[in-house]
This record gives structure tokens, C-alpha cells and sequence, in this order.
């Protein structure tokens, strides 16, 4: 970055932010006669991860200049980066991302049993999708390294809920 034709200290920047400028959610709930849809989303804007799964886990080779079948796609071949490599800005990635927290689904039967019953059925889904660029698991990483190798689970429920 100095032009000195060497990689050293000198030649360390600040890059981006791991805060995402903007932050944003949105929360809805639709009823329809019986029915009930509610949706809960998340987005942030801005910010940036250094991916560091997929920086340790691309290989190194100095024999070949075509990737190996083992490697995650998009990722070249480098010949040895060392401490220089940990220092790049190459796997730093752009975390934005739309997520969905809960997308719900219900219906009522209000009158059962001489209307002595009021009974409610629904659907439930949490972590269903998530929309961003960012190629590691999980984009919504607070250090800014992202180290995960489990990604959120989706978790699905349905239940009844009686009142009398």
C-alpha cells in the first residue's frame, strides 16, 4: 500500500466496519376472518466480517495455478502467505444481510362446544431464510471474524391452544 515494494507493518489500513450502518426490522401481523399471518424481519446494512473459516480453510500450493476439486468454490490458490496472509483484506466480505426471525400461521374456531370452547391452531417457523452476499454461514457475526462452523437451526412448531 506504501509503495515500497515490500508487505509490512507500514502498510496496514483500516478497511471497513464490522457495525453495520444501518439497521432495520419490521414486524406484521395479518388477520383475515379465522386466520392470523404474522412475519418478523431483520436487516443490517453496512458492515463487513472477516471470514476466517474460509480463509483457514482454502489451501495453499505453489505447483499448480488451477484449483483443486477440494476447494470451496471462488477461492484461488495461493503460495505462501503466512502472517502476511491473516494481515490480507482478502477474505473480508460484506455481511448485509435480510433475515427472517418467525413467519407464523394460525386459525381460530371460536365457537366450539356452545361457545365454551375456543380453539387455536397454528403453524410456526423461526430462522426460516436469510438473503445476503456474504459466502460463510452466518452473516450476523458481533466480533467480526466470523469462526462458525454451525449454522442457526430452522425450527419448525405447530401447536393448540384450548381455552375454555
Amino acid at each position: 500500500r506504501n509503495l515500497d515494494g515490500q508487505i509490512t507493518e507500514a502498510d496496514m489500513y483500516l478497511c471497513h466496519s464490522k457495525d453495520p450502518k444501518v439497521t432495520m426490522s419490521w414486524s406484521n401481523t395479518l388477520n383475515w376472518k379465522n386466520w392470523d399471518f404474522g412475519i418478523t424481519l431483520r436487516a443490517n446494512l453496512g458492515n463487513y466480517v472477516y471470514n476466517n473459516f474460509q480463509a483457514a480453510n482454502s489451501s495453499i500450493s505453489a505447483t499448480s495455478s488451477t484449483p483443486l476439486s477440494n476447494l470451496m468454490s471462488g477461492v484461488h490458490l495461493f503460495n505462501d502467505l503466512g502472517l502476511k496472509g491473516v494481515k490480507s483484506d482478502y477474505f473480508i466480505q460484506n455481511a448485509s444481510f435480510l433475515r427472517c426471525d418467525n413467519i407464523s400461521l394460525g386459525y381460530t374456531w371460536s365457537e366450539l362446544m356452545n361457545e365454551k370452547l375456543r380453539l387455536r391452531l397454528y403453524g410456526a417457523v423461526q430462522n426460516p431464510f436469510v438473503i445476503t452476499k456474504y459466502k460463510g454461514l452466518d452473516p450476523e457475526i458481533f466480533s467480526g471474524i466470523d469462526n462458525n462452523v454451525y449454522p442457526r437451526p430452522v425450527t419448525f412448531t405447530l401447536g393448540v391452544v384450548a381455552q375454555f
